[in-house]
């Protein structure tokens, strides 16, 4: 299978069958991220697109509003800077 096919297929497939779904996860859950990408542990990370919203500390992930996901239709609230994940 040529590559352009076989990359297709892969976003195809559901968000937890994709290869390397689980390192995207740990990546964006571990401290390292914040080392990685510069961030002072004052500041706030907020992301999505993983289709798994969580809160740790000062990162969030919006998660992603597809069907397929486990949790749908999440966001993020910031409010006297602090982060709350709700649900449209």
């Amino acid at each position: 299978m040529d590559r352009r096919r076989k990359t297709i297929k892969s976003i195809t497939k559901s968000p937890e069958k994709r290869e390397g779904i689980d390192r995207i996860n740990q990546f964006a859950r571990s401290e390292v991220k914040r080392i990685f990408l510069g961030l002072k542990k004052t500041e706030k990370l907020v992301f999505g697109h993983t289709h798994q919203p969580f809160i740790n500390t000062n990162v969030a992930n919006t998660g992603s509003w597809v069907s397929d996901a486990k949790e749908q239709n999440t966001y993020i609230e910031i409010e006297n800077g602090k982060m709350k994940l709700r649900k449209f």
